[in-house]
């Protein structure tokens, strides 16, 4: 998702105001070009449908369907289009669900302006941007977290398989989604490194019981 034009953005938020602010901030860069604004999720998508847009930052709370659940339809109907969500929300709940619904970065509104700017560099270079949040296998399935539980005794491949009955392919796979969902919500050094989180995983054992509901 790397681009040598102006990257076209929609913003998604009820308060006039906030837009006005918003689009003054973003076009102070040269490399943004506001095109599109919608002051609730079905003025969004129909925005989408006939403007070309590379990324979406809306709000959480809007009348009629919320900015969680725009970016699921975004990420359904038009998963080219990136999503940053912008919101007063801090709570870790929030932040998770964004995340599942496919958003590509979170950001506070109290932040300075010069951090929606670094995240939509970011997000266009192919990157994510969201907070740490303090238990990240909330993102985890029941059967990843059960992975992810032995993983923390050190456990292989192969031992996971027998446990659960199933294929080794089939934990590796687990391992991979594993990966993926909490290089979004880790410390950076510990996502890119596969090592690091056995160790997170070790942390995790040690203060949960086995995931079984």
């Amino acid at each position: 998702m790397i681009y040598d034009r102006p990257i076209n953005i929609m913003l998604v938020d009820d308060h006039p105001m906030m837009r006005d602010a918003l689009r003054g901030r973003l076009e102070t860069r040269p490399t943004f070009r506001v095109v599109a604004e919608a002051a609730d999720a079905e003025e969004a998508l129909r925005h989408a449908n006939d403007m070309a847009i590379d990324l979406v930052v809306t709000d959480i709370e809007m009348p009629g369907t919320d900015g969680i659940a725009l970016t699921t339809k975004f990420r359904t109907k038009f998963p080219a289009i990136a999503v940053l969500v912008f919101t007063l929300h801090h709570e870790e709940e929030f932040i998770l669900r964004a995340i599942e619904a496919g958003a590509r970065g979170y950001v506070n509104k109290k932040e300075p302006g010069s951090i929606i700017i670094n995240a939509i560099n970011k997000i266009i270079n192919g990157q994510t941007v969201f907070p740490q949040v303090a238990k990240p296998e909330s993102l985890l399935t029941l059967r990843e977290k059960q992975v992810f539980w032995l993983l923390g005794d050190v456990k292989t491949n192969e031992d996971i398989a027998i446990k659960f009955d199933i294929v080794e392919h089939t934990v590796a796979d687990c391992r991979s989604r594993i990966l993926q969902k909490l290089r979004t919500v880790v410390p950076v050094e510990m996502a890119d490194n596969p090592a690091l989180l056995i160790i997170y995983a070790v942390k995790y054992r040690m203060r949960c019981h086995y995931p079984d509901s």
